[in-house]
């Protein structure tokens, strides 16, 4: 087949790329098939790809399986490659010997390891397959596509949502108390920062969790709640602002201190810390 590849930013500003075999014909009958690889980027260079002998019409209407690799340096657990999990199961953190100041504080993954789907999401990947991959600077977030999402890695601020501040060191779903309106089985897309992460929700909700920022240093309320005291939110919290003016959430970006969403009417709204015009809005105040 003659390939081609198209590369475009996607809706999680991470590298995106499509490869799409050309379309075989045999008499009366023809086939397509396609070859998809996503989310390619960070110091963890984390690769999902799919292989689908399905028809464009058909591409999207069951989970496909999915093959994935995993490269890059690893902290806490936060490539899922074999050793990571045993290590990660017996309570090691996996940085080992090979932690120093050249490779960021832990082992290089130099070449792309398959990862085992079943021995470290528990999935078969036919009736729940792997959806997205999210690299975040240090943690890592996977989506799946019954709309569940486990996260993993370092977790200092409470950053990946399990209601705790303890190293995530194997995959873990998430799942949530009573007191957060977001289900677990309603996680649609999520973005991963060095001390916060955002969590958009099926029905565009959107939650965050993390550092919300310090007056006292860089900037605050990228959190999206405004000032509070604790400055920590250890669990996936709804900002409230957005639901009561309305608005829905399709993207969200998050930087080290400031967050980006974009509406489902198009407005581009931000939060945070505010120094050096990184909210784009004319005032270096945070919002």
């Amino acid at each position: 087949c003659d390939l081609s590849v198209r590369y475009r930013p996607d809706d999680t500003m991470m590298l995106y790329a499509r490869t799409t075999a050309s379309r075989i014909s045999s008499g009366s009958s023809s086939s397509s098939s396609s070859a998809k690889i996503t989310k390619l980027l960070s110091s963890k260079c984390q690769l999902v790809k799919y292989l689908s002998t399905a028809t464009e019409e058909d591409d999207m209407t069951t989970p496909i399986p999915y093959e994935m690799l995993s490269w890059g340096t690893m902290n806490k657990g936060s490539i899922p490659v074999a050793s990571a999990l045993e290590d990660g199961r017996n309570g090691v953190d996996g940085s080992g010997t090979a932690a120093n100041l050249l490779n960021r504080g832990g082992p290089i993954v130099d070449y792309p390891q398959p990862i085992d789907l079943h021995e470290a999401f528990g999935i078969d990947n036919a009736s729940v397959t792997v959806q997205s991959v999210q690299c975040g600077p240090t943690g890592t977030a996977v989506l799946f596509s019954d709309n569940t999402c486990c996260t993993f890695g370092p977790n200092e601020s409470g950053q990946l949502g399990h209601g705790h501040t303890n190293a995530v060191l194997t995959p873990t779903f998430l799942t949530l108390p009573d007191s957060t309106q977001l289900h677990s089985n309603q996680i649609h897309k999520i973005a991963l920062g060095s001390n916060f992460s955002a969590i958009i929700d099926t029905n565009g909700d959107l939650y965050t969790c993390g550092h919300n920022g310090s007056t006292m240093k860089d900037g605050v309320g990228c959190l999206g709640h405004g000032y509070f005291p604790e400055e920590y939110l250890h669990t996936p919290t709804l900002v409230n602002s957005l639901v009561e003016d309305a608005c829905y959430a399709a993207q969200v970006a998050v930087g080290n201190i400031h967050m980006t969403v974009l509406t489902t009417e198009g407005e581009v709204l931000t939060c945070g810390a505010g120094a050096y015009g990184r909210c784009g809005n004319l005032d270096p105040i945070d919002q």
